[in-house]
Protein backbone atom coordinates (compact mmCIF):
# COMPACT_ATOMS: atom_id res chain seq x y z
CA UNK A 1 0.00 0.00 0.00
CA UNK A 2 3.02 2.30 0.72
CA UNK A 3 4.76 1.31 -2.39
CA UNK A 4 2.22 3.37 -4.65
CA UNK A 5 2.66 6.75 -3.27
CA UNK A 6 6.41 6.30 -2.25
CA UNK A 7 7.59 5.90 -6.15
CA UNK A 8 6.06 9.14 -7.31
CA UNK A 9 7.61 10.93 -4.00
CA UNK A 10 10.99 9.64 -4.87
CA UNK A 11 10.57 10.49 -8.74
CA UNK A 12 9.54 14.05 -7.35
CA UNK A 13 12.43 14.15 -5.25
CA UNK A 14 15.17 12.81 -7.49
CA UNK A 15 14.30 14.13 -11.09
CA UNK A 16 15.78 18.13 -10.31
CA UNK A 17 18.77 16.28 -8.66
CA UNK A 18 19.43 14.33 -11.35
CA UNK A 19 18.30 15.59 -14.57
CA UNK A 20 21.49 18.20 -14.96
CA UNK A 21 23.67 15.57 -14.46
CA UNK A 22 21.81 13.71 -17.62
CA UNK A 23 22.50 16.71 -19.36
CA UNK A 24 26.15 16.70 -19.16
CA UNK A 25 26.51 13.31 -20.02
CA UNK A 26 24.43 13.93 -23.17
CA UNK A 27 26.93 16.02 -24.65
CA UNK A 28 29.28 14.68 -27.23
CA UNK A 29 32.24 13.02 -24.96
CA UNK A 30 35.00 13.54 -27.44
CA UNK A 31 34.44 17.62 -27.46
CA UNK A 32 34.11 17.81 -23.70
CA UNK A 33 37.50 15.84 -23.46
CA UNK A 34 39.35 18.21 -25.83
CA UNK A 35 37.78 20.71 -23.56
CA UNK A 36 39.02 19.25 -20.73
CA UNK A 37 42.69 19.01 -22.42
CA UNK A 38 42.30 22.76 -23.00
CA UNK A 39 41.56 23.92 -19.75
CA UNK A 40 44.24 21.63 -18.04
CA UNK A 41 46.26 23.24 -20.47
CA UNK A 42 45.76 26.67 -19.63
CA UNK A 43 45.52 26.10 -16.15
CA UNK A 44 49.71 24.34 -16.74
CA UNK A 45 50.94 27.57 -18.42
CA UNK A 46 49.20 29.76 -15.30
CA UNK A 47 51.57 27.82 -13.24
CA UNK A 48 54.46 27.99 -15.40
CA UNK A 49 53.86 31.73 -15.26
CA UNK A 50 53.07 32.36 -11.73
CA UNK A 51 56.17 30.20 -10.90
CA UNK A 52 58.52 32.28 -13.06
CA UNK A 53 57.19 35.74 -11.61
CA UNK A 54 57.84 34.21 -8.23
CA UNK A 55 60.98 33.17 -9.00
CA UNK A 56 61.88 36.87 -10.17
CA UNK A 57 61.09 38.16 -7.07
CA UNK A 58 62.91 35.64 -5.22
CA UNK A 59 65.94 36.58 -7.04
CA UNK A 60 65.26 39.98 -6.82
CA UNK A 61 65.00 40.03 -2.86
CA UNK A 62 61.29 40.89 -3.48
CA UNK A 63 58.28 39.33 -1.59
CA UNK A 64 57.51 35.79 -3.89
CA UNK A 65 53.79 36.84 -4.11
CA UNK A 66 52.76 37.35 -7.50
CA UNK A 67 49.94 40.19 -7.63
CA UNK A 68 46.67 40.16 -9.78
CA UNK A 69 47.80 42.88 -12.22
CA UNK A 70 51.40 41.34 -12.85
CA UNK A 71 49.82 37.67 -13.08
CA UNK A 72 47.20 38.82 -15.79
CA UNK A 73 50.14 41.24 -17.95
CA UNK A 74 52.14 37.57 -17.70
CA UNK A 75 49.18 35.73 -19.12
CA UNK A 76 48.38 38.24 -22.06
CA UNK A 77 52.15 38.19 -22.93
CA UNK A 78 51.94 34.57 -23.38
CA UNK A 79 48.52 33.88 -25.21
CA UNK A 80 48.89 37.07 -26.88
CA UNK A 81 47.36 35.70 -29.91
CA UNK A 82 44.76 33.81 -27.97
CA UNK A 83 41.21 34.50 -29.18
CA UNK A 84 37.31 33.25 -28.66
CA UNK A 85 37.03 29.48 -29.04
CA UNK A 86 40.28 28.50 -27.63
CA UNK A 87 38.87 26.18 -25.10
CA UNK A 88 34.78 26.57 -26.40
CA UNK A 89 36.03 24.85 -29.78
CA UNK A 90 32.49 24.16 -32.44
CA UNK A 91 32.27 21.04 -30.78
CA UNK A 92 32.40 21.91 -27.46
CA UNK A 93 30.54 24.82 -27.83
CA UNK A 94 27.57 22.61 -29.13
CA UNK A 95 27.96 20.12 -26.37
CA UNK A 96 27.71 23.53 -23.88
CA UNK A 97 24.76 24.97 -25.23
CA UNK A 98 23.02 21.32 -25.86
CA UNK A 99 23.55 20.84 -22.10
CA UNK A 100 22.72 24.72 -21.13
CA UNK A 101 19.03 24.04 -23.03
CA UNK A 102 18.52 21.23 -21.15
CA UNK A 103 19.28 22.48 -17.60
CA UNK A 104 17.75 25.82 -17.99
CA UNK A 105 14.10 24.44 -19.05
CA UNK A 106 13.93 22.50 -15.33
CA UNK A 107 11.38 23.91 -13.24
CA UNK A 108 13.55 26.48 -10.22
CA UNK A 109 16.83 26.82 -12.62
CA UNK A 110 17.19 30.53 -13.28
CA UNK A 111 18.83 30.99 -16.56
CA UNK A 112 19.59 34.96 -15.38
CA UNK A 113 22.12 37.01 -17.68
CA UNK A 114 22.56 34.30 -19.91
CA UNK A 115 19.00 34.19 -21.26
CA UNK A 116 18.26 38.04 -21.25
CA UNK A 117 21.94 39.98 -20.47
CA UNK A 118 22.12 41.33 -24.17
CA UNK A 119 25.27 42.44 -25.84
CA UNK A 120 28.86 41.15 -23.39
CA UNK A 121 30.89 43.34 -22.98
CA UNK A 122 34.02 41.41 -22.98
CA UNK A 123 36.60 39.75 -24.96
CA UNK A 124 39.75 37.26 -24.09
CA UNK A 125 42.81 38.28 -22.82
CA UNK A 126 40.19 41.27 -21.18
CA UNK A 127 39.44 42.01 -17.40
CA UNK A 128 36.62 40.06 -15.80
CA UNK A 129 35.48 42.84 -13.51
CA UNK A 130 32.53 43.14 -15.54
CA UNK A 131 31.07 38.84 -15.09
CA UNK A 132 28.86 37.78 -12.83
CA UNK A 133 28.82 33.78 -11.48
CA UNK A 134 26.42 31.51 -11.97
CA UNK A 135 23.54 30.26 -10.21
CA UNK A 136 24.35 27.11 -8.99
CA UNK A 137 22.17 24.92 -11.11
CA UNK A 138 23.78 25.83 -14.44
CA UNK A 139 27.28 25.78 -12.88
CA UNK A 140 26.70 21.98 -11.16
CA UNK A 141 26.34 21.06 -15.04
CA UNK A 142 29.08 22.28 -16.42
CA UNK A 143 32.14 20.36 -16.57
CA UNK A 144 34.36 20.76 -13.86
CA UNK A 145 37.55 23.13 -14.29
CA UNK A 146 40.91 23.64 -12.48
CA UNK A 147 41.27 25.86 -9.76
CA UNK A 148 42.55 28.62 -11.44
CA UNK A 149 39.67 28.92 -13.68
CA UNK A 150 35.90 29.72 -12.98
CA UNK A 151 32.61 29.72 -15.29
CA UNK A 152 30.58 33.12 -15.29
CA UNK A 153 28.43 35.47 -17.24
CA UNK A 154 28.46 38.82 -18.81
CA UNK A 155 25.41 39.88 -20.43
CA UNK A 156 24.22 36.96 -22.72
CA UNK A 157 27.67 35.28 -22.57
CA UNK A 158 28.88 32.80 -20.70
CA UNK A 159 32.87 33.07 -19.81
CA UNK A 160 35.65 31.18 -18.50
CA UNK A 161 37.61 33.22 -16.37
CA UNK A 162 41.23 33.13 -14.82
CA UNK A 163 40.27 33.99 -11.06
CA UNK A 164 43.79 34.39 -9.56
CA UNK A 165 44.45 36.80 -13.07
CA UNK A 166 40.90 38.30 -13.13
CA UNK A 167 41.64 37.52 -16.59
CA UNK A 168 38.86 36.52 -19.16
CA UNK A 169 40.53 33.20 -20.59
CA UNK A 170 37.63 32.23 -23.21
CA UNK A 171 33.93 33.39 -24.06
CA UNK A 172 31.14 31.68 -25.40
CA UNK A 173 28.34 34.07 -26.64
CA UNK A 174 24.84 33.00 -27.22
CA UNK A 175 24.95 29.80 -25.03
CA UNK A 176 20.91 29.12 -25.00
CA UNK A 177 19.71 28.23 -27.89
Amino acid sequence: MLVPVLVPVLVLVLVPVLAPRAAAQAADPRALVGFQRAADAYAFLHRQVERKLGLAHRRAGEPEAVGTAELSAALRAERGGAAEGSLFTPAAAAAFRDALTRVTRLPGCDAGDLRAGGASPVQVNGPASSTRRLNACIADVLPRLPDELEYRSAGAALVIVDVHADLVVDVLRSPLT
